[in-house]
């Protein structure tokens, strides 16, 4: 199995053998709309960052649409908009990593980190 590893600053963007994949946790109350997948993982085709870029843009904004329309017809079935959903590590991981990411930046603006 290949491993997946994080593109540094770049979210859902992760290196998948030498190719450049997008991945994103699917929250519950939108699985249907993904095959009841919990994450998602498409394959862009390329190893260049460039042009992975302007590909993740793409599919962020098709995922995007999804969970928008999962989220509208759930409140017009009459349920909650947002479910008790578990964010997947991939989500829990992106939060992390932004707050340390704005911690740190913070600290270099004020002198206090030397890294």
């Amino acid at each position: 199995m290949t491993r997946t590893t994080r593109v540094a600053g770049v979210r859902y963007l992760f290196w998948r053998g030498s190719g450049l994949t997008f991945r994103w946790g699917v929250p519950s109350y939108a699985r249907s709309e993904f095959d009841n997948r919990a994450e998602v993982q498409v394959a862009l085709g390329t190893g260049n960052l460039t042009d992975a870029r302007y590909r993740l843009a793409r599919e962020v904004a098709k995922f995007d649409a999804k969970l928008q329309r999962a989220k509208r017809a759930r409140a017009a079935s009459g349920g909650a908009a947002v479910s008790s959903y578990v964010p997947s590590t991939v989500e829990i991981d992106e939060v992390v990593t932004g707050a340390r990411v704005n911690e740190i930046t913070q600290l270099r603006k004020t002198g206090h980190f030397r890294g």
